[in-house]
């Protein structure tokens, strides 16, 4: 398609039902023409409002209430912070940041792409 064609499709002719035309366009224009369809996905879902509220949620009512019910978080605002965080040095949190990263690596080596 020519410049002036793709210009053409993008003012006159495409339709919007959702964010995700452009966010194609736009993803594969930044990567030289190419994208894969990983990078795609995490760019519509990095505009897809729906899906951080799904996800605010989520943090709410399950992973962010099991955790402070643990003693581990507690709410800060209109967000959440780590209890005892101010008494780790640099090094404990590289190690409990490695520590989740194994535990991440774990689930999904046992779950695949059933995630």
């Amino acid at each position: 398609m020519t410049y002036e064609q793709l210009v053409d499709f993008v003012q006159n002719r495409m339709r919007m039902s959702h964010v995700y035309q452009p966010i194609m366009l736009t993803t594969l224009l930044q990567g030289d023409g190419r994208a894969s369809t990983g990078e795609i996905a995490r760019a519509i879902l990095a505009h897809d409002e729906s899906q951080v509220e799904y996800y605010e949620d989520v943090t709410k009512n399950m992973v962010g209430r099991v955790l402070r019910r643990h003693g581990v978080v507690e709410r800060a605002g209109d967000g959440y912070s780590f209890v005892g965080y101010d008494a780790l040095d640099e090094e404990q949190v590289g190690q409990l940041i490695s520590l989740c990263e194994d535990k991440l690596e774990g689930y999904k080596a046992r779950r695949g792409k059933r995630i």
